[in-house]
């Protein structure tokens, strides 16, 4: 987005071009809420399982040790951001209008940062054929067409040029 200051055009980075609900956990559908605060509740717990992992191989000097713990807070937490998805899943199931769409785009970018492309860009294109706001759809859109090349996984990759092994 560009905007004229004083002293010329600036560019605000990360703002939003389109309009979804935000606090969906005081949605007026109690099961969309319900099924939301426990998803939130999901997601505290698997942060709090790896940056605990973090801060625990501070003081581990082998690297084999360190690996280790911080594999098993990562396979403890997947479950738990599985569990995330489920809930946001069933959320679905009660939403309607601009809140299913929101919880769709979630799904999404959930699926999407969890390296499942085919579901992913099955949300994505659930928010583009659905929306009548035309940046939602050509971010929806776009994110369904470039979902593995824009992974977090493969822009690392890239960045150090490493080869993708298939996994």
């Amino acid at each position: 987005m560009e905007m004229v200051t004083r002293s010329g055009t600036s560019t605000i980075h990360g703002v939003q071009l389109h309009d979804l609900p935000v606090d969906l956990s005081k949605s007026a559908t109690p099961e969309v809420a319900q099924n939301v605060l426990q998803m939130q509740t999901e997601d505290t717990v698997a942060r709090k399982l790896i940056q605990q992992a973090e801060d625990a191989v501070k003081g581990v000097v082998e690297e084999e040790a360190r690996v280790a713990i911080l594999k098993e807070a990562e396979a403890k937490a997947k479950v738990h951001r599985i569990k995330s998805i489920d809930l946001l899943q069933q959320a679905e199931r009660f939403a309607a209008g601009k809140e299913l769409l929101a919880i769709q785009f979630e799904l999404a970018q959930r699926f999407r940062d969890s390296g499942n492309c085919k579901e992913a860009s099955r949300y994505f294109d659930l928010v583009a054929n659905n929306t009548v706001q035309e940046r939602l759809k050509a971010r929806a859109e776009y994110e369904s067409r470039n979902c593995g090349l824009l992974s977090p996984g493969n822009m690392l990759k890239r960045k150090h040029g490493m080869e993708d092994s298939g996994d």
